[in-house]
């Protein structure tokens, strides 16, 4: 990461189908400019945890590979990592300072020391803090202050929105990024990073609920006046409902995602009970007929149970009544055809599918516009936002994602390769287009012989 003010940022989107690692940096305008990309199938890993280390890791040794052979310029060291799963969750919170100089303005600084002050919330022994993400501040008796810099006050109350995950599921995700040689930067939920993707401050100052459906999980970020009240994970996605048609039509797995991605489609009225498709059957026996009346209907089935949890998490929360912005649908399985208008008709809110075409530079390969890239694409969002921010260096010791080993090595290893756009690469005169390495000949061989020796370390990701 270069050591500028537009540096190159790495996001890491670990998902259950996919591993896909993206470069960007910004261009004069703000917007993002894809520098690289690489994105594999994704192993080891099942609705959103990874259950499998090494196969993991090769994964991510493959994604990043790919990614460092489309553009050889990209020096991939650090990432922003997207983590996702059922046991993330959040919690209120409040803190409070006391200021002695209330005639001093308000700094950052105060604002800081607030956020530090939060690792010190007890929470369960088995988990850990991801993301500490204020709310709303009362200054003195002055209430709902947005942002009290600059302000003068002898004390300083805030609500906070805790983040937080299961100690050993982001351990796993801990080995998986130092086995590959990397350093990560931060840990970011994919819900955020999502949101980041396809929203705008229009959107979350008028009230959104965006609904990220990925492979293993769908996750739920509600944003109202500008802020995250509330976020949540849908033990259902995409792979879910492609198990459920292949167990409904007597199909294979991959029959089942080519019949849901081909045909698929959230109105079986569409259909006739006399309209059907035809796919191989086993060995020796004759091709199978399948309903498209049957297969939407599946499809309409699980979706309905998605949007069943989303609106009963909204009502819990009481906050069904904000979402004067609607709700914004992205994710993999956000391109199922008639989604939109299915989803406006059973919650009777305003719907839309999520792009991330609005951050992202004007020539940049359609591909990369896809609800599917959304949350990769809110990775380098996100991780400029923390390039930005200074409070991260107060954190306490012990309360930052931090690998052992921080220089990569890369494997080249690159089966199961997803197609990308090919990226353009502009070389100066005169010279030609080599691949990168990002070290010598005899220091991947040292640190390949230190890998033999590897000692595992069992510490609980601080």
């Amino acid at each position: 990461m270069r050591n500028n003010e537009n540096p190159t940022i790495v996001g890491l989107d670990i998902g259950t189908t996919k591993i896909v690692a993206i470069a960007g940096t910004k261009n004069k305008a703000g917007e993002i400019e894809i520098i690289g990309t690489g994105a594999v199938e994704s192993a080891g890993v099942a609705n959103g945890l990874v259950l499998n280390i090494d196969q993991c890791t090769k994964a991510i040794d493959n994604a990043i590979e790919l990614c460092i052979q489309n553009n050889p310029r990209v020096e991939i060291k650090e990432v922003y990592i997207g983590i996702g799963g059922q046991h993330i969750r959040n919690c209120q919170t409040s803190g409070t300072r006391l200021r002695s100089q209330n005639n001093e303005e308000i700094s950052k600084k105060d604002l800081e020391l607030l956020i530090c002050e939060q690792y010190k919330t007890r929470i369960s022994h088995d988990e850990q803090i991801i993301d500490i993400i204020p709310q709303d501040y009362n200054v003195d008796d002055i209430l709902g202050v947005a942002s009290p810099v600059g302000m003068c006050g002898s004390k300083i109350d805030c609500n906070y929105n805790l983040i937080t995950g299961k100690q050993n599921l982001l351990y796993n995700i801990e080995r998986c990024i130092t086995k590959s040689f990397l350093k990560a930067k931060k840990l970011v939920v994919q819900s955020l990073a999502s949101a980041s993707a396809v929203t705008n401050e229009d959107d979350i100052e008028a009230g959104v609920m965006v609904l990220d459906i990925g492979g293993g999980t769908t996750d739920l970020s509600v944003f109202r006046n500008g802020i995250l009240r509330f976020n949540s994970v849908i033990p259902i996605g995409g792979t879910h409902i492609t198990n459920a048609i292949s167990d409904g039509l007597g199909v294979l797995r991959n029959q089942a995602e080519f019949l849901k991605i081909q045909h698929g489609t959230v109105t079986p009225d569409l259909y006739t009970e006399l309209q059907t498709t035809t796919v191989q059957n086993l060995k020796g026996l004759p091709p199978k007929e399948v309903s498209l009346k049957a297969l939407s209907a599946i499809i309409q089935t699980n979706i309905q149970e998605i949007m069943d949890y989303a609106m009963y998490n909204l009502k819990q929360k009481n906050l069904e009544k904000y979402l004067h912005g609607g709700i914004i649908l992205t994710g993999g399985s956000a391109q199922i055809k008639g989604l939109a208008e299915f989803t406006e008709q059973i919650t009777g809110l305003g719907v839309r599918i999520g792009h991330p075409d609005e951050h992202l530079e004007k020539n940049t390969p359609e591909a990369f516009s896809s609800p599917a890239y959304a949350t990769a694409i809110g990775l380098l969002i996100e991780g400029y936002e923390h390039y930005q921010k200074t409070y991260t260096t107060l954190a306490p010791e012990g309360k930052v994602f931090r690998p052992v080993i921080e220089e990569p090595v890369l494997k080249i290893e690159t089966n199961d390769n997803i197609e990308l756009p090919i990226l353009p690469i502009t070389l100066p005169e005169g010279g030609t287009q080599t691949k990168k390495t990002n070290r010598g000949f005899m220091e991947n061989l040292k640190y390949k012989f230190m890998g033999i020796f590897e000692r595992v370390d069992d510490e609980a990701l601080a």
